[in-house]
């Protein structure tokens, strides 16, 4: 890994860590994702992804430790660029969906996989996972369609990575 090739700056690191974490206090989760996505040198993607993800798993422990675990599929003809599972406990589920083969995905260009670049690709979401999500990275509702999927482009409009809870 590249970014592991050169020192850690700790300072910098724990002053991103303290703006993140104050902004997300605020309520400020879609406008934090489009910064962070706008500003991929400074790590900052990585570590929201990161902190969130770690935060999301101690909130619902039991579900991470005891839940069961489905892969996902759909996106048909972007069948290749995604990777999705669930787990799901008791009346609870929580869906992790990211894009893979961003470079392809996108032609060659060198951004994040966003909203269009998915065109009418959708995630068939668990059978049982009943309602609406959260998606923790980004604060938004996602309201799956009647046949209980989502389009990839509504799904990774604002954040390249989706971390689904149900409510």
């Amino acid at each position: 890994d590249p970014d592991n090739r050169r020192p850690v700056d700790y300072t910098r690191r724990q002053e991103l860590l303290d703006q993140l974490e104050r902004r997300a206090s605020r309520g400020e989760l879609l406008p934090l994702c489009h910064d962070v996505v706008n500003d991929l040198p400074s790590g900052a993607l990585k570590l929201w992804t990161l902190i969130r993800g770690l935060r999301c798993r101690r909130e619902n422990s039991e579900l991470f430790r005891s839940g069961s675990y489905a892969p996902l599929y759909g996106a048909v003809e972007k069948q290749e660029h995604l990777v999705a599972f669930a787990r799901s406990y008791e009346k609870r589920t929580i869906v992790v969906a990211v894009p893979r083969f961003s470079y392809s995905l996108l032609h060659g260009e060198m951004k994040p996989p966003l909203g269009n670049a998915w065109g009418a690709a959708e995630l068939v979401l668990p059978p049982r996972a009943l309602g609406d999500f959260e998606n923790y990275l980004t604060g938004e509702v996602v309201k799956p369609n009647a046949s209980r999927a989502v389009l990839c482009r509504e799904l990774f409009a604002h954040f390249p990575v989706a971390l689904l809870v149900s409510h």
